[in-house]
Parts: structure tokens; C-alpha cells; sequence
């Protein structure tokens, strides 16, 4: 907590250019409460009162063979442009619902555990079998993102407000090529 209220102290100023201590305590007392709310396993076991754990960025179950889908879930959890499109795309509820609004509808799921739930390991395994993916079959995760943009994008595209979605944020060239 020391180096929290140290780096603190050295950005709160009045406006003489005066170290405000009684703010920086204010907003210290804030982050822990906001901290302590986090019902975080680790946080109850906590061996000194003044330190707090965060868990952040989460681990993630491995379910067999499927570091390649950890790995790239992680990656999009910490690209927030990428999160608050996916949690403003809307299930369909008609009879023009397919296989993807489960698929994106699981990983918005994923994806709020693993930015604001209380643990600090999250499964893949409803959105894993959402996508229809074996856990003891190896992916290229080149090849997985892929497979996953493309079918994202041909479901956001349908949607004037997320068409443009993942070409704004995922911007280039992109060339996928198999030699044998």
C-alpha cells in the first residue's frame, strides 16, 4: 500500500503546486474498497492487512490441448476496444440465429469472468464447445483467429453498428498462405 500512496502523492497537486495528502488518502481508501469488493479467493487469505493481491490478468483451465485458445483470449481480453464491441453486439433472437450468436453470446460471457469476475483461473469450456472444439486436438492459433475473425466479422456485418467493427481495429494486409 506504501508504493500505491507513493505514487499517488506524486501526481496529486493543488493548484500552488502543494502535495495534497488528505486526497491522495481519499482516493488510497477508495481503491481498496473498490479492491476489496472484488471477492477475490486470494484477498480472503490474505496474511498482512495493508497488502491486497490483484488478479489480473486471470489464468485460464487448460483444457487438454488448447493453450493456442487460452492464449489468443487472452490477448483479445486486453484489447478494451475489441471487449466493449464484442459486450455492445446483441444476440439474435429470430429465426435468422445461427451457431456464431452462441458463439459470441458464450464469449461475452468469457470475457466479463475474465476481466470482472471473482476468480482468478476462468474455463473455456462452454465457449470452447460453442465453437465446436475438441480439447485434445491441437490448433494453430494463426489459423484459430482466423477461422474465429472471419466468422465474427460475417456476424457483425449484419449489424450497421458493428460492421466495421473488427476491420477499424485489426487494420492491414493480412495474407494467409499453406506450402506444402
Amino acid at each position: 500500500i506504501d508504493r500505491i500512496r507513493d505514487h499517488l502523492q506524486s501526481y496529486i497537486v493543488d493548484e500552488e503546486g502543494q502535495k495534497k495528502e488528505s486526497m491522495t488518502e481519499e482516493l488510497l481508501s477508495a481503491i481498496q474498497k473498490w479492491h476489496n469488493c472484488l471477492i477475490y479467493p486470494g484477498n480472503k487469505r490474505r496474511k498482512k492487512k495493508d497488502m491486497f493481491t490483484f488478479c489480473r490478468p486471470v489464468g485460464m483451465r487448460n483444457l487438454g490441448a488448447t493453450c493456442y485458445l487460452n492464449s489468443q483470449l487472452q490477448c483479445l481480453a486486453a484489447n478494451l476496444n475489441f471487449v466493449q464491441g464484442v459486450f455492445n453486439w446483441k444476440e439474435e433472437t429470430n429465426e435468422n440465429s445461427n451457431q456464431m450468436s452462441i458463439v459470441i453470446s458464450k464469449m461475452q460471457s468469457l470475457l466479463a469472468r475474465m476481466i470482472s469476475g471473482p476468480h482468478s483461473v476462468v474455463c473455456t469450456d462452454e465457449f470452447a464447445s460453442a465453437m465446436s472444439l475438441e480439447s485434445n486436438e491441437m490448433q494453430d492459433p494463426n489459423e484459430f483467429a482466423r477461422l474465429l475473425f472471419d466468422r465474427m466479422h460475417e456476424s457483425f456485418e449484419r449489424i450497421p453498428t458493428m460492421k466495421n467493427l473488427l476491420p477499424n481495429i485489426f487494420r492491414g494486409i493480412f495474407q494467409y498462405s499453406t506450402k506444402c
